[in-house]
């Protein structure tokens, strides 16, 4: 039971993390883009854009890391629960062979 609730807990992190991060990334990627329509000067302008093309492929891999997690913790968790399940067995095999 306690390594079940550390997956969850795992599992809820990263999705918090996941949230903090990508909300702080379209933060910054506003504020560049606020700054660029800001500047008087097209080239400076321009070159805001790739910072912003950046910002948000890092965002998709974060994301895709983090969907990559939450599949491993999935995974983890149906692992779990056959071990608890064949644990289930052992001992009641072990309890009919005692009596």
């Amino acid at each position: 039971m306690g390594s079940r609730s550390a997956l969850r807990f795992k599992r809820l992190r990263c999705c918090a993390e996941n949230r903090r991060l990508t909300a702080r990334v379209e933060e910054l990627a506003t504020g560049a883009e606020s700054r660029a329509a800001q500047m008087p000067n097209p080239k400076r302008a321009r070159s805001a854009a790739p910072i912003l093309v950046g910002s948000r492929r890092k965002l998709l891999r974060c994301t895709a890391n983090q969907k990559q997690a939450e599949e491993r913790l999935v995974h983890q968790a149906g692992a779990l629960r056959k071990l608890e399940a064949n644990d289930t067995i052992c001992w009641k095999l072990r309890m009919r062979a005692r009596d």
